[in-house]
């Protein structure tokens, strides 16, 4: 996913201010999967989620782009609950 982020950030399809934040809280979440920590692996892995719904409902992220990370998103949320 942090390649997709940056891909968005290259293509001018999200600010580097967004882009930051998102590739933050990935590095937050795999440090807690590192860490063999499911449970803070999986709020990191929400609020990553939740950021993204935020970027949505602020038109800073298309729909497309919206929904691909999300698609990528999901079934790793599900791995985890």
């Amino acid at each position: 996913m942090q390649a997709t982020v940056r891909g968005l950030v290259n293509n001018g399809k999200l600010s580097p201010d967004a882009g930051d934040e998102l590739s933050q809280r990935l590095e937050e979440t795999a440090n807690q999967l590192a860490q063999d920590k499911p449970r803070k692996t999986r709020q990191k892995l929400i609020e990553f989620a939740e950021k993204l719904i935020d970027l949505r409902e602020d038109g800073e992220i298309s729909e497309q782009d919206y929904q691909a990370i999300g698609e990528a998103l999901a079934p790793l949320l599900g791995q985890l609950s």
